[in-house]
C-alpha cells in the first residue's frame, strides 16, 4: 500500500501507471539469466464519509482484484466519475 496524501486521483493514477511502467522496464539479473516481473496497482480516493481505513482498503483491493483480471500488469480504479 502507498498512500499519497494530497494527491488527487488523476495524479495517483499517473504515479501508479509510472510505477508499473517501471517495474516493467526493470530487468534482473541472476545467474540463471535475465528476469522481467511486472505489477498490477488499484488505486481508490479517499471519500469524504469514510469513516475507517477499512473502508478504503476495501475499494483498494477491488481496483486491484480488477486489475489482475484485466489481464495483469494494468492499473485499475475503484472511483466513478460523472462528467
Amino acid at each position: 500500500m502507498i498512500l499519497l496524501p494530497e494527491t488527487d486521483h488523476f495524479s495517483a493514477l499517473a504515479i501508479a501507471e509510472r510505477l508499473r511502467l517501471a517495474v516493467a522496464e526493470t530487468t534482473i539479473t541472476t545467474d540463471r539469466g535475465d528476469l522481467t516481473c511486472t505489477i498490477s496497482l488499484g488505486v481508490a480516493p479517499l471519500h469524504a464519509d469514510d469513516v475507517s481505513l477499512s473502508s478504503l482498503l476495501n475499494r483498494a483491493e477491488e481496483a486491484l482484484s480488477e486489475a489482475k483480471q484485466g489481464g495483469r500488469n494494468c492499473v485499475a480504479s475503484s472511483a466513478w466519475f460523472d462528467f
